[in-house]
């Protein structure tokens, strides 16, 4: 309740009364197991990151192919309708907050290190495959997921549609990734 409830309007506008109320429960019962809004909150990133986990590990081993598994991560992490809207809309809070310090660093840190993990992994594995072009693995998974929160950010605020944000994303894993881009942008332009 409390993650739904935040997603949709925002920690600082959400009353743990609510989140009870919500749950049918007291407002002490809450904070039995939650003694502040702020534990609640970063429990909330943690369940994110199990949504997520949840989604890759059902479905990533079943796409064959590492450019085809980059892109279905990608698919399954669009800030869309629903519960992908919901995740972003936490993960954007949890980075606000601790931007300004009142969020637990560790924890962003450490579910962040989750999703940098596997995209490095696909980014490997493609390499070792020799679909993606060579070079440290470090700069191009931080390149793809920095361009990943930064479309996802421009979702969330209504300046791009998820689809815009896919395709755009696509284009930059058959542009710069993919090794025959890689290829075609070292030769220059084909006639």
């Amino acid at each position: 309740a409390g993650w739904r409830l935040f997603a949709s309007r925002g920690v600082h506008e959400v009353r743990i009364s609510e989140i009870a109320a919500e749950c049918e429960v007291s407002t002490s019962a809450v904070y039995y197991y939650f003694p502040s809004k702020r534990e609640l909150f970063e429990e909330t990133l943690r369940y994110s990151v199990k949504l997520a986990f949840d989604r890759q590990v059902a479905s990533l081993h079943l796409v064959d192919g590492p450019e085809e598994r980059l892109k279905h991560l990608i698919g399954l992490q669009l800030p869309a309708e629903g519960t992908g809207a919901s995740e972003w809309s936490i993960w954007l809070q949890s980075w606000s907050e601790v931007a300004v310090g009142a969020g637990a660093q560790e924890n962003q840190s450490q579910a962040y290190r989750r999703w940098y993990r596997t995209v490095f992994d696909v980014l490997r594995e493609g390499q070792e495959a020799g679909v993606f072009v060579p070079g440290p693995i470090e700069d191009l998974a931080t390149q793809l997921t920095s361009l990943i929160d930064g479309l996802g950010i421009k979702v969330l605020v209504g300046t791009i549609g998820a689809e815009d944000m896919r395709s755009h994303i696509h284009s930059f894993i058959d542009r710069v990734l993919a090794v025959d881009a890689g290829a075609t942008a070292a030769s220059g332009p084909r006639d």
